[in-house]
């Protein structure tokens, strides 16, 4: 072998090592994006099943004192919803998910909504969890622009 081939095929090499160095980086992004998107929806699953233990369980059963009441209570709530913030809802369980949560999220800010729906039984309902993240990040980049100043 001459030495032009021999630095053709290390160059050729090098290009492939390169391609395929590419591909596993843009592997493990894609892995983790989608790992990060199912852990966000096993969370908001999590607390909507919480927030409806709540609502069945609590809420519904010392909203008023009998069913004709309780209907007209919670038939007031059927567009705009109940809504309980995560915090509130950690009172009620002691789901590992509220620690989980607290790393990322705001408890107080982030909220579990329910909506009550016709007959306005224990049952006939539907939940929104609306989570606010990356609150300690942010409080980090606060903290650093006004130290900045």
């Amino acid at each position: 072998m001459n030495t032009f081939e021999e630095t053709k095929n290390i160059k050729n090499y090098k290009i492939g090592l390169l391609i395929i160095g590419f591909f596993f980086i843009v592997t493990l992004f894609i892995l983790f994006l989608l790992l990060n998107i199912d852990s966000e929806k096993t969370r908001i699953n999590r607390l909507n099943r919480i927030a409806s233990n709540f609502y069945s369980e609590v809420y519904y059963e010392q909203v008023a004192t009998n069913d004709a009441e309780r209907t007209t209570t919670i038939q007031g709530y059927e567009d705009r919803g109940l809504v309980f913030t995560v915090s509130d809802l950690s009172k009620f369980s002691n789901d590992d998910i509220f620690k989980e949560i607290n790393q990322e999220c705001d408890l107080k800010k982030s909220k579990a909504i329910i909506y009550p729906k016709s007959p306005y039984s224990k049952v006939s309902f539907d939940t929104k969890v609306e989570l606010v993240c990356d609150v300690k990040e942010q409080a980090k980049e606060a903290n650093k622009n006004e130290s900045v100043k």
